[in-house]
């Protein structure tokens, strides 16, 4: 994922906020439909995004309280994608990366007689990967 310096914001803050917003739900969405990461850290972000840790925790806590992420059960500065998260993230992906994946959703298997596609139902397949869907 490209880093914020690759654009032009000015110094527009609502512009970068929604860039990173999009970014954050963007990535977490993918860890968790890899089966990578249900919960993480802004060091394990870090990886991913090129940006000031202080700024990325920051960035994580405004989307806390936006609704977008829940802090994790277990551990401080860990976080997950809440209900509303996942379906923005879904988005967001979707928008990006649907011409690469084959499918229309990352959380959707490849089956199109699964009831994930006929019903919009979560996948069953994919159970275990899914997270609080």
């Amino acid at each position: 994922m490209p880093s914020a310096d690759a654009f032009d914001f000015g110094e527009d803050p609502a512009l970068q906020g929604i860039y990173w917003r999009d970014e954050i739900l963007q990535l977490m969405y993918w860890l968790q439909g890899e089966g990578l990461l249900d919960e993480v850290t802004a060091d394990d972000l870090r990886r991913f995004l090129a940006t000031d840790p202080g700024e990325l925790e920051a960035r994580l806590d405004r989307l806390v309280q936006e609704g977008y992420l829940e802090p994790a059960s277990e551990g401080i500065g860990q976080y997950r994608l809440s209900t509303w998260g996942i379906n923005e993230g879904r988005r967001r992906f979707v928008d990006e990366f649907t011409p690469f994946l084959g499918r229309d959703s990352h959380l959707d298997c490849g089956d199109p007689a699964c009831e994930c596609h006929t019903s919009g139902a979560a996948c069953p397949r994919l159970q275990g990967r899914q997270g609080a869907t």
